[in-house]
């Protein structure tokens, strides 16, 4: 079998909140995360034709335009997800066949998208307060609703983060003419995945949190 030569990406700084002040980011962040649930859920049980779909990539669309994201900065957050959502898709055609491959590559990818424009209308600190007063019920019980709900919203707010560190092992590798293997990119990746963890952790140790 021959190799397949690393496709190239336009690498970019990782894009976080965007203040563009449109309708979408004016919603309470609770409501956001709500809708986003919503819409993962629904979209997993419920789009199974590709009509069903392209609806989603079509409410996917929509929220951009509403959010009024450049469609520039769009599709610069979005190819990493494109790229790996193929390779995922052909799997999905060889072991399930075209209709169930191109049903499942679009769910994924408009989920995906509706996440990733989340951390885009959303700060991470509006983000955090929601999941806690969503959570406020359980401190009662002694869960520490301040670490999960600082996890999650750092979880939400890591996927632009991963898909740029995607994009420089890609573009490493291309760079000193590499071929494509799960090794190429998976050993990089999970040590760069880990160091950055560990960063984080180290950040946040330093003020407090995670002791």
């Amino acid at each position: 079998m021959h190799a397949v030569r690393l496709p190239r990406i336009n690498t970019a700084a990782p894009v976080l909140y965007i203040p563009t002040g449109s309708l979408i980011h004016r919603l309470p962040a609770g409501v956001k995360l709500t809708g986003l649930i919503a819409f993962l859920v629904l979209a997993a049980i419920f789009a199974k034709t590709l009509e069903a779909g392209a609806g989603c990539v079509v409410a996917a669309v929509i929220a951009y335009a509403l959010a009024r994201i450049p469609w520039r900065t769009a599709v610069r957050q979005l190819t990493p997800v494109l790229i790996i959502l193929l390779a995922f898709g052909a799997l999905t055609w060889w072991r399930s066949g075209l209709d169930e491959a191109l049903v499942r590559f679009l769910v994924l990818w408009a989920s995906v998208s509706v996440a990733i424009m989340l951390t885009m209308t959303t700060k991470v600190s509006d983000l955090q307060r929601a999941v806690e007063r969503a959570l406020a019920p359980a401190a009662a019980v002694g869960l520490p609703v301040d670490k999960i709900s600082l996890a999650i919203s750092l979880t939400i707010h890591m996927i632009p983060l991963q898909l740029r560190t995607i994009n420089e092992v890609v573009e490493a590798q291309q760079a000193r003419g590499g071929k494509f293997s799960a090794r190429a990119l998976g050993i990089p990746l999970v040590i760069r995945t880990l160091l950055r963890g560990r960063e984080v952790g180290e950040a946040l140790q330093a003020r407090g949190v995670g002791d």
